[in-house]
């Protein structure tokens, strides 16, 4: 009896992580397709940033054109998120550093209660920059984020240049940010 339940579990295991494995390597192709790796070289189409309209906490709206002519980056981000929280103090340092050079931050709240959640994270870090309520649309427009953090880096002709899955370190952060300026 022993033996039939250890042998359906491992073949669980095994079928979940067949399953993440398999996942995770469309997901990748398909945020590879949008932004190829070696823009900068010849022969690489420059890949226009999708567009998007977005609300802030104070009924505003901002949208990518809004930045028309400067860096963006886009950080899609929720404030229950630990690694998120890790990384938002570098965000403010960079952007604070950068801004006066042309360079916007742009946070996308994709946390299911924002209106209550963003508030005191927004004051908890002093974070500067606007801050949106993230949509699923934009999330698929942006090559179907799936995981948080996930940060897009937009140059000033409005083209994606990079992005990065996962926690991202101050020092990389104003690398790229350095790259589009």
């Amino acid at each position: 009896m022993n033996k039939k339940l250890l042998g359906a579990v491992l073949v669980a295991v095994l079928i979940a992580f067949g399953g993440y494995f398999l996942f995770s390597r469309l997901h990748s192709s398909k945020m590879k397709e949008m932004v190829p790796p070696q823009q900068k070289s010849e022969g690489h189409p420059a890949v226009k940033a999708p567009g998007f309209t977005l609300k802030t906490l104070d009924g505003k709206t901002i949208s990518l054109e809004d930045f028309k002519g400067k860096a963006v980056v886009l950080n899609f981000f929720a404030t229950w998120c630990p690694p998120c929280r890790a990384e938002t103090p570098s965000f403010v340092s960079v952007y604070n550093r950068y801004r006066d050079k042309g360079l916007v931050v742009v946070g996308i709240s994709m946390d299911n209660d924002p209106e209550e959640a963003l508030p005191p994270f927004i004051k908890e870090f002093s974070i500067p920059y606007p801050v949106a309520i993230g949509t699923r649309q934009v999330a698929q427009e942006y090559g179907g984020v799936q995981s948080i953090p996930t940060t897009f880096f937009i140059d000033r002709e409005g083209n994606l240049k990079n992005y990065h899955l996962g926690l991202l370190s101050e020092a990389a952060l104003e690398r790229r940010v350095k790259e589009l300026l």
